[in-house]
């Protein structure tokens, strides 16, 4: 075959290439049609008025074909893998010479597709002032945009039936939906934003960890002074998927979330949120992909700079990760050895010691735990490190 798309991914959140959603496009040529694929692309998103940014073409010989990748950014991430089909649809029909194929009518569908699907500008105004205010926002559902996470969010629907009757937010409260247009309903902004996320990731102990942190957490171990609202809903969500993870976070009553991600969702559509309070990196899953370190340690780039990162210093790539950190970080591992220079440099450890949980920053230590001998030694020198981030 002449061509073939081997590879399509449509990222709607951030992502190892980007902080934006984003798609990824891969080819398998008997020639290179690295040129025509781009000029292409660049004249079939302009005919169906999808926004590209940032496209990136690579091209990379393999035997006797090429691989060919092409990526670029878009506010409507399926519309551009879309594209990506059209691309592979109108060379193949160039190549055999298929005179009944239509490219006009190709794009005219697509066009079709865009416009129903595209938000109207007040809801963009709104994604866009949200953005500005650095509060988080994305679209829920086809009817639903979503301004802010759980308790610190609000509701509110993309196109309004003319019956709904615009009301005061405060007359609602922030723990709720508010009718009407986007464009005329004053947000009460300063109660909008995100709730504290403790995110888990990486291999399959990722579950155990966020499990034993959920544990210390409702038993009053982990500083809820700092970290979480007094008496607020706090959640537990084991290999969560994208879609479950952002169902959660417009849940009103949602005060506090702890979650560990599932890896497969996290390879090929990105992270569901944009910002997070602490995090914890466990291995590496056992995903067929390139750069494991980078799709697990994705919640890492977007955690607050006052947060907390805890890295698996028993697995080299995950631990090489601290040097991009854009917060505090925690190393753990099962070997006190291991992780002695960099307890030296002044950064915080925890460890297993003769049967015992150790934490440890410099030369102050702190006996945190007994292990469990029925829960993954691993998880639980995790959960444990991001207690002793946010609190030793």
């Amino acid at each position: 075959m002449a061509i073939s798309l081997t590879r399509l991914l449509a990222f709607e959140g951030p992502n190892r290439y980007s902080p934006q959603p984003a798609v990824l496009l891969q080819f398998s040529c008997d020639t290179d049609y690295s040129t025509r694929l781009r000029q292409y692309l660049k004249d079939a998103a302009q005919r169906v008025g999808v926004i590209l940014a940032y496209l990136e073409v690579a091209v990379v010989p393999q035997h006797e074909r090429f691989a060919i990748e092409l990526r670029f950014t878009s506010p409507t991430p399926r519309l551009g893998a879309a594209l990506g089909q059209y691309l592979l649809a109108a060379i193949q029909a160039e190549e055999q010479d298929d005179q009944l194929w239509d490219a006009d009518e190709q794009l005219w569908l697509l066009q079709k597709r865009r416009r129903a699907e595209a938000l109207p500008l007040p809801a963009l105004q709104l994604l866009a002032e949200a953005h500005h205010r650095g509060i988080p926002a994305f679209q829920h559902t086809d009817q639903t945009l979503q301004i802010g996470y759980g308790i610190h969010g609000l509701s509110l629907p993309i196109r309004p039936s003319s019956a709904e009757q615009q009301i005061h937010p405060e007359a609602v409260g922030v723990r709720g939906a508010v009718p009407g247009a986007p464009s005329t309903v004053a947000l009460p902004w300063a109660d909008l934003g995100p709730i504290p996320l403790i995110v888990f990731s990486g291999h399959p102990q990722a579950s155990a960890a966020a499990a034993t942190a959920f544990q210390a957490i409702q038993q009053g171990r982990n500083g809820q002074q700092s970290f979480f609202q007094p008496e607020s809903r706090i959640e537990l969500a084991l290999a969560a998927g994208f879609d479950r993870v952002r169902a959660l976070l417009a849940e009103p009553s949602l005060g506090a979330l702890v979650l560990a991600l599932a890896a497969d969702d996290l390879a090929t559509r990105g992270l569901p949120f944009t910002v997070c309070r602490a995090c914890v990196i466990v291995g590496l899953p056992a995903l067929n992909e390139e750069a494991l370190e980078q799709i697990v340690g994705l919640p890492m780039l977007v955690t607050e700079a006052n947060g907390i990162v805890a890295l698996d210093a028993d697995t080299p790539a995950i631990a090489a990760l601290s040097d991009y950190a854009p917060c505090p970080v925690v190393l753990f591992s099962q070997s006190e050895a291991k992780i002695a220079q960099q307890r030296t440099l002044g950064r915080k450890v925890v460890f297993e010691r003769a049967g015992s949980i150790v934490g440890a920053v410099g030369g102050k230590e702190q006996l945190l735990a007994t292990p469990q001998p029925t829960t993954d030694r691993t998880g639980q020198l995790a959960a444990w490190a991001i207690w002793w981030g946010m609190n030793g």
